[in-house]
Formats: structure tokens, C-alpha cells, sequence
């Protein structure tokens, strides 16, 4: 679903695409090469920058803006008006300015079916501090999930936000 006023660049090295479900929506701004996942939200006034990639079922709230070449991960939900300059690693709520990451998206992963233990592995992994996730067993995570955790991983380069639990 694409609304009016959205504007969507065509890419210069892949093509810019919104994946199914996704929602576009009004005066919504998506800069060249841009990657929108499958059922992503990308909220009235949202500008992103260029060479980005927005999850499947992030949610990006109005009036924020995303720098070129960050990545937010499936599954994010990010606060209204929000600067996001950094990367944000899957299933994370974050907002503010400076951004921060404000814990997990446990409602978002209860509504895809994910189970509690699966939900407490990857809260407990964050919790520690695995803001890459790199220590997060994957075996007996669904196939979907297990995939957007590895495309966390195996992405260059990654800069992610910082914790607010860290914060002293």
C-alpha cells in the first residue's frame, strides 16, 4: 500500500522495492536503493536516505528519519520523530536523541508466534550486551527468525545504536 504524496526514488545500483504487505504512507520519502521488507510500516513524513534497509514488519514511526546506509533490523519498532544515524539489530524498540535502544519488541515477537523461550533467549542475549547477537543459539528458532537474526549477522560493517540499559 503506497499513499499519496510518498515519494520513491529509483535505485542507481539495485533496484529500490517495498516487499508485500509493506505499508508506504502519506508524504513518506524513500531515497534511492532503498530495501523495505515484507509487512514494514514506514509511517507519515518518514524520510529515508539512501542504500538503506528496513526489515520485514519494522515499524517507522511518523516524522522519523534514517540516515543512508543504516540498517534496521526485522521486526523493529522505532519511535516517533527519531533521528536513526545508527544500525538497529532485529526485534529492538528504540527512539530518542540520540537514539538509544529501549529493550525488545516482545509484543511484536508474540504476535509472529515466537515462543517464551525463544522471546528470553533473544531478551537475554541483548541484555547481556550481544547487540550483535552473536552468542544466540539459533537451533529451534523458527526458519524465518533464524534467518533475519543471520542477516543481522552476516551484515558489514554493522553500527548499532547504543543500549539504554547501558547508560549509567
Amino acid at each position: 500500500m503506497i499513499r499519496e504524496g510518498a515519494v520513491i526514488h529509483q535505485g542507481s545500483y539495485r533496484e529500490t522495492s517495498v516487499g508485500a504487505g509493506a505499508w508506504i504512507l502519506n508524504r513518506a520519502y524513500l531515497a534511492h536503493d532503498v530495501l523495505i521488507g515484507e509487512g514494514a510500516t514506514v509511517s507519515a513524513g518518514v524520510s529515508i536516505g539512501g542504500h538503506c534497509v528496513i526489515g520485514s514488519r519494522a515499524n517507522i514511526g511518523m516524522n522519523a528519519s534514517v540516515h543512508q546506509r543504516v540498517f534496521i533490523g526485522s521486526g523493529c519498532m522505532v519511535g516517533m520523530g527519531t533521528p536513526v544515524s545508527r544500525d538497529l539489530p532485529p526485534h529492538v524498540k528504540a527512539y530518542g536523541s540520540p537514539l538509544r535502544i529501549h529493550g525488545v519488541n516482545t509484543i511484536g515477537l508474540e504476535r509472529r508466534g515466537t515462543e517464551a523461550m525463544v522471546i528470553d533467549a533473544i531478551v537475554s542475549a541483548y541484555a547481556s550486551g550481544d547487540l550483535l547477537l552473536e552468542t544466540l543459539d539459533l537451533s529451534g528458532m523458527p526458519a524465518a527468525l533464524a534467518d533475519e537474526i543471520t542477516q543481522w549477522r552476516e551484515r558489514e560493517n554493522r553500527n548499532p545504536a547504543s543500549p539504554s540499559w547501558n547508560e549509567a
